[in-house]
């Protein structure tokens, strides 16, 4: 209910940014095809879980929220990812990211983590900057 919620705010949002129309090179575009996108996953979803608690109405595990943790942990790293995604740069930031995520969800390989986590970001971040030409900070690296 909530990401329907979010969604149905999204698109909203998105008739409120000034300029043109809604052509692929305007800045409606994007913002309407993520919040289109969005509100119908987020259909999709409820009918599932709907249709899902229908069908095993009568015999309901009482589940516990075991997972609440490492779901708590993610909201505070993107918290804090946010905040140093300026200073530190892109690179450095989301490889940082990268390891508290999976720590968060439960690997203890630090070192494929790393690995992982910093051929990941340095792909991105080069893919972005060097051939589609889109600016990402880059921080204390400089690249």
């Amino acid at each position: 209910m909530v990401m329907l919620a979010l969604g149905v705010l999204m698109l909203t949002q998105t008739f409120k940014i000034r300029g043109g129309g809604f052509e692929p090179s305007g800045p409606r575009f994007m913002p309407f095809v993520v919040a289109s996108l969005w509100t119908v996953l987020a259909l999709i979803y409820l009918g599932q879980q709907v249709s899902r608690l229908v069908r095993r109405a009568d015999n309901l595990p009482a589940e516990r929220f075991t997972h609440m943790l490492g779901a708590a942990a993610l909201v505070v790293l993107l918290v804090i990812y946010a905040y140093l995604l300026d200073p530190l740069g892109y690179v450095i930031a989301t490889s940082l990211f990268f390891l508290g995520a999976s720590r968060a969800m439960g690997s203890r390989q630090w070192f494929r983590d790393l690995i992982v986590a910093v051929a990941l970001s340095l792909l991105v971040y080069l893919t972005f900057t060097r051939a589609l030409g889109v600016h990402l900070p880059e921080g204390v690296l400089g690249l």
